[in-house]
């Protein structure tokens, strides 16, 4: 059984093994994260990673996986169509290093949820391998329901929150205020101001 967990990637040393249509949308989402130590490691890669490569996004090495390439990656993925490569990678790492197998859902010890993101409210969804097409059929779902009016709702809140913690008022008023935001009405900017000014006052 797995435990959902939010991985904070920015300084992390991460290795990419392989540069096909799977390894693209792997670094994508870390570079979204502000991952700034990619390397990736395959004899070609797809023109958005060649793109990124050019702007100095990410390290390429363009050759075949050695066993070397691992020293010092705290986060390795296994990107390619080759199972038996996915399970030399995995023989090889120490077992404190985080790894993600594309193939072998099982082989991993940390696995990429689908993510539907409005600015700070991220919800994310998993089948854990079971099935990625339910995952997809989900996700949609909840990006109708909760569209991109959401992100500046979810910041008003950010922002309601920060103020209220400062007022010199009762734990159960504040309380009391935290869950009024909550209200449909504050959907609506003006009623985002009007109440970020009250609190501001």
């Amino acid at each position: 059984m797995s435990l959902s967990l939010n991985v904070n990637v920015d300084r992390m040393t991460i290795l990419v093994v392989g540069g096909g249509r799977i390894a693209t949308r792997r670094v994508l989402k870390l570079l979204n994260a502000q991952s700034t130590l990619i390397h990736v490691v395959s004899p070609s890669v797809t023109s958005t990673l060649n793109q990124l490569i050019r702007k100095n996004k990410l390290k390429w090495s363009k050759k075949v996986f050695q066993a070397s390439d691992i020293q010092g990656a705290q986060f390795i993925i296994a990107a390619t169509d080759n199972p038996k490569l996915h399970e030399k990678i995995k023989a090889l790492i120490p077992s404190n290093v985080l790894f993600n197998d594309v193939i072998h859902h099982d082989a991993s010890n940390i696995h990429f949820a689908k993510e539907v993101r409005r600015g700070r409210l991220s919800i994310q969804i998993t089948t854990n391998g079971a099935s990625p097409k339910l995952t997809q059929k989900i996700a949609k779902e909840i990006e109708e329901i909760y569209d991109h009016q959401y992100e500046g709702y979810v910041e008003f809140l950010y922002q309601c929150r920060k103020l209220i913690k400062q007022k010199p008022i009762s734990m159960d008023e504040k309380i009391q205020l935290l869950d009024m935001l909550l209200e449909e009405k504050f959907m609506n900017a003006d009623a985002q101001q009007e109440m970020l000014c009250r609190l501001r006052h």
